[in-house]
């Protein structure tokens, strides 16, 4: 091929030197025109690229990365397809209609270069960043199902390590309705694959696959190999995830890890999606305790009993309804009745990134690390879940589209941001910290005019508090006329994965899921079960 330099693609963008290559297309450096500002540019070669099939799964792809906007996610700029000049500039190596996506360009390569080089301090840094990224994408309904090394971009600064976590080519949504082209095969990186994954239980999928991935990329992060690397070939390597227990992490020499820290990573790793972390929050603040010299809560530890979920406040399930109206009916508790700093003895805490991220005060976190020092397994279901922010707000500035006359490409897929409504969010976050604060559920009802919003502050309410492990967002639908998708029934079956299944299939679903939450008895797996998947048990 000719001078890249000389190569247009479209009007906007000009192609520069390669970055890398995969099998389906190529990254390039380049360079938005009117602006003359780097970008990286991925172009899709392959000639199944330009499939109706695979288009609809790159387009996927792209309305998954468009929806995110986080400091630890590199951002989406601009989605198109190749014109006749391209295509004729580089000899038909870019046919008409190839499809590209333009993005933020990050300099430093990826983790993978980084892997058995870090010290313990920078591999926990990059582990909160991940976490949060996957907390912000969790919390949007997505999980990357492709999390490892190379889908880590790094770049070093005066701060140190910053990651930016990319490729959502795999990105599945949580939802009932989502029509994935993935969504029946096997698909991922077999080094990083969850059971679930390797078995194509896709009802099983969820934010503790990623956190599954997480573990074995934290092996891989330092010990320059992931858990099951001496297995054979892939084959072996699947099987292993399903059947083997994954080694204990030993760090090397020099690593200095805290004492916990092996067993924060076993966590990650168990077989059951239900036995790993909740969510990625948790798993940031069972890290932090950790660093603080304490040692993180077992599986067993962790699960609470049939008494703990009657008397203990846990995370509370906020439901988010959709096509509701609003205006807070019951007033929440003022600011002044909560917790707050000066009922906290401050401790220094040198976790600038992780506050920043989650909006966790010192003081919160130091309130919240002495209860979890000194939880134990009948206090655990309550202690080892990570504080509600004191404040909704994010410390950084959200990344924004400095491409002039970029982006339409995009229009229709990117996620449209909330913007003001600040007193209603406030009003909003106050009644969850109370919830919290007391265990005492409480009701907003939202109302106005069609159009006012409403919809959208609710979503707002349900994705930020997910993201900070703050609640499990429950997400109820009505319509005038009345649907399969609307009431209760269809969210507790969403919530067991349920949805669909004939009575004996839901039946087996539910009774694993009761028992791990302490209900032996099994009548009331039945009864639920008829109430979820009505029809005979035969």
């Amino acid at each position: 091929m000719s001078d890249l330099d000389s190569i247009p693609l479209g009007t906007l963008y000009t192609l520069h030197e390669p970055l890398g290559r995969g099998a389906m297309g190529e990254v390039f450096q380049g360079v938005h025109v009117a602006t003359g500002l780097p970008v990286a540019i991925k172009v899709l070669t392959a000639s199944a690229t330009r499939e109706p099939l695979y288009a609809e799964a790159f387009r996927e792809e792209v309305r998954a990365a468009a929806s995110l906007d986080h400091p630890h996610i590199v951002t989406v700029y601009d989605y198109g397809r190749t014109t006749a000049e391209t295509a004729e500039r580089t000899a038909g190596r870019y046919p008409v209609g190839s499809p590209y996506l333009v993005m933020e360009v990050v300099h430093g390569g990826s983790l993978r270069e980084l892997c058995g080089r870090l010290d313990f301090a920078q591999t926990a840094q990059v582990l909160h960043a991940l976490l949060d990224a996957l907390g912000h994408a969790h919390a949007r309904g997505l999980i990357h199902r492709d999390l490892k090394p190379q889908n880590v971009l790094v770049s070093r600064d005066s701060d140190g390590l910053t990651v930016k976590l990319v490729d959502f080519g795999l990105a599945h949504a949580m939802r009932p309705d989502a029509q994935n082209p993935f969504l029946d095969r096997l698909a991922g990186t077999p080094n990083y694959m969850a059971p679930e994954q390797v078995l194509v239980h896709w009802r099983d999928y969820g934010p503790a696959t990623d956190l599954y991935a997480l573990g074995c990329l934290t092996h891989m992060l330092v010990r320059a190999q992931p858990p099951f690397a001496g297995a054979g070939g892939s084959r072996d390597i699947l099987n292993a995830h399903v059947h083997y227990p994954a080694p204990e992490l030993r760090p090397p020499a020099g690593f200095d890890a805290p004492p916990g820290f092996a067993a924060w990573v076993a966590r990650l790793l168990e077989k059951d999606p239900a036995r790993r972390y909740a969510c990625a929050a948790d798993a940031a603040f069972a890290l932090l305790r950790v660093q603080q010299g304490g040692l993180p809560l077992t599986a067993d530890e962790a699960a609470p009993t049939r008494h703990e979920l009657a008397m203990v406040s846990a995370r509370p399930h906020a439901v988010a309804p959709s096509g509701s109206t609003a205006n807070a009916q019951q007033a929440p508790r003022p600011a002044e009745d909560l917790p707050g700093p000066d009922t906290v003895a401050a401790v220094p805490i040198h976790l600038s990134e992780v506050r920043r991220a989650l909006s966790w005060s010192a003081e919160e976190l130091a309130r919240a690390l002495e209860m979890a020092s000194a939880s134990s397994p009948s206090t655990s279901a309550a202690t080892e879940l990570p504080p509600v922010p004191g404040d909704w707000r994010r410390h950084e500035p959200n990344p924004w589209n400095p491409l002039v006359g970029a982006g339409l490409g995009l229009y229709g897929l990117r996620a449209v941001p909330l913007v003001g409504r600040v007193e209603a969010r406030d009003q909003l976050w106050r009644a969850l910290r109370a919830v919290h604060a007391d265990g005492h559920p409480r009701a907003i009802v939202l109302e106005g005019p069609p159009g006012h919003g409403k919809t959208r502050l609710a979503a707002w309410l349900a994705e930020r508090a997910a993201e900070v492990g703050a609640a499990k967002v429950l997400r109820a639908t009505h319509s005038p006329t009345g649907g399969p998708h609307d009431g209760l029934v269809p969210v507790f079956a969403r919530l067991h994965g349920c949805q669909g299944l004939e009575r004996p299939a839901a039946l087996a679903r539910l009774s694993r899921a009761l028992l791990d939450l302490g209900e032996p008895d099994e009548e009331r797996w039945h009864q639920l079960a008829e109430v979820l998947a009505p029809g005979d048990d035969e």
